[in-house]
Formats: C-alpha cells, structure tokens, sequence
C-alpha cells in the first residue's frame, strides 16, 4: 500500500479479483485507489504489483507483470492522470521493490536486462522534472448526486482531497462562491447545477468538477412508495454510545445493481468516512460505539440508491 498526501488517497497494489463489487471483465486488477468512501479499479493486471511509490509527483507502480492497464512493458509502469503508461523500462523479469536515491529511481527484482541493456537484478531510472502537474489530481466528493428540498432549502456539504493546497475557488453553479477547502453550500431552487473548484498547489493550478441535482422532492425514498423516512439520534449530544433509529421506506442493500440500496453513512465535518451501516430493513435501530471519537459535530446521512434523503448532526462531547 501507498499513501498519496498530495491528493489525499490510499493506493493498495496486488492481484485482486473484486474491487469494490466491481470484477474485472479477463483477469485481475492490479491497483485500486480509497478516496476516503469508496475503492476504485485501477486497471488490469497480468501478473501482481508489489510496490506503488511516487518519484517526481508521478505514481509508478512495479511487480511481476506482463501488462498492467494499458502499459505493456513489464515489470514498471507509470500513471498519467487517467491511465497507466510505458516508461520504456521494459525488464526481461519481475521487479520486487522500488526506492529513490540520488534523485533517481532504483529498482530490484529478478532480471537481466532493463530497457534492452544488461542489468543483473539491480537498475535505476532518471525521468526529468514534471512540468504538467501530472500528480496533481483535485476532485469533489459529495456524499450523493441527488438532493432534496425542505422548505425551499438544502445544505451540500462539498468535499476536496487537496487538503494542504495553497488555495481554492468554488463556484456552484447558482452563483453561489467560497475560497475553504471543504465548504457548506445551501441552494434555494430545484435544477442541475455544474460545481467547480480551482486549486492551487505550489507552481499547479487544475480544476474539478461534479455535477449535482437539486429536487423538490423532499423525503421520497421509493418512487414507487411514496412514504416519508425518519432519522432520529438519542442521545444527542452523546458520550461514548448513541442509538440511531431510522423508519420508513428503505430499499433493501444491494437489492439492485451497482450501489442500489439504502445505508447509513457518518462522516466527520471535512466528509471523512467514520462509520456505514448498510440497511436490510425499513424500520432499523443501529448502535453506534462513539468511545473514542473526537469531539465535535458529524453528520449522519440516510442514502437511499446514491441519494442522501435524510441528513441529521450528530455531536460528540
């Protein structure tokens, strides 16, 4: 495993048959990426990645393989932002393990030659300086796609995985703007709504976006049951338990493809998974062991196939 704190994410690299409910159409997958709520497929492999390391900002990846993604070289692989590429440093055998030393990349493992020239088991690579900004990778997380209304009102918790970045602009597509890392923004009118953020890390300077939906429909868990769903939180503010009580119509987890279902998700006020408890059930009533937890608020949110239909504070004293 690697952890990227540029961008804030949790790299595990190996041969893996599921990811995440998502199963490779031939063969295996070789990385996966955990954004804080959710793994991500990575590519393909033939073969197995030992080790995930970054030289230069850039992500490299090695093991003993014969193609990873769409990079056929063996052995090493980079990835450009959205893809795995070559780095013409094809190696006849397996590479074990990866450092930086000397400003450059040495690798071990077991082959004879690398890049068509001799090399017994040991070889080092020197790639120039990025000047594309290539590891710079900003994102939006939102805990859903799809809003609802109450009373002429929603509060969007918008989320960035550039944490220590010198800069951000939001804009949210109603007019609406804010320069935090992770803020709070509350529409006041149903539509689709383009939200950006333009973030400056050092010398890089990139733009994300994520498209939301704001509805009128507040409450609607099923479109085909019309029933209202009740979060309710007691103690609050709590200690070192709370009870979590949810009523109403409540589609069954997994009951559907791709990430159908209804669930409970606590996140910390930066949007940091804490806690998920899938529902099975419309009337639940979850235990929630808060010992340890920081003090502060967290928010609870009820989603019902990748909508958030109920969204509750929780404080932890």
């Amino acid at each position: 495993m690697f952890t990227d704190t540029v961008n804030n994410y949790l790299y595990a690299g190996g041969q893996m048959i599921v990811v995440d409910d998502t199963v490779p159409p031939t063969f295996l997958i070789g990385v996966a990426r955990w954004d804080g709520q959710h793994w991500t497929s990575m590519g393909e492999v033939g073969g197995s990645v030992k080790q995930i390391i970054t030289y230069r900002g850039e992500l490299y990846a090695a093991g003993g393989y014969t193609y990873l993604g769409n990079a056929q070289d063996t052995g090493l692989a980079k990835w450009n932002g959205s893809e795995w590429v070559s780095v013409g440093s094809n190696f006849n055998g397996g590479v074990e393990s990866m450092c930086i030393y000397n400003d450059e990349l040495v690798l071990g493992g077991y082959f004879t030659h690398a890049g068509g020239m001799p090399a017994t088991g040991l070889a080092r690579l020197y790639m120039p300086p990025d000047s594309a900004c290539i590891y710079f990778l900003p994102a939006i997380y939102t805990d859903a796609d799809t809003f609802y209304l109450h009373n002429d009102t929603v509060s969007v918790p918008f989320f960035n995985n550039n944490s220590h970045a010198n800069s951000w602009q939001w804009n949210f597509g109603d007019t609406g703007t804010d320069t935090v890392w992770c803020p709070v923004h509350i529409y006041h009118q149903q539509g689709v709504f383009t939200v950006t953020v333009h973030v400056t890390e050092l010398w890089c300077n990139k733009t994300a976006n994520k498209t939301i939906v704001i509805s009128d429909t507040f409450n609607k868990v099923s479109e085909t049951k019309n029933q209202e769903a009740t979060l309710q939180i007691f103690p609050n503010p709590a200690n070192n338990s709370v009870t979590i009580e949810i009523t109403g119509a409540v589609v069954p987890f997994r009951e559907s493809k791709g990430n159908g279902g209804s669930e409970l998700r606590i996140t910390d006020q930066q949007g940091k998974l804490v806690k998920k408890y899938p529902l099975k059930e419309s009337n639940s009533k979850i235990e929630v062991n808060t010992a340890g937890w920081k003090s502060g608020t967290y928010i609870c949110n009820l989603v019902v196939n990748s909508r958030v239909v109920k969204t509750e504070k929780l404080v932890i004293e």
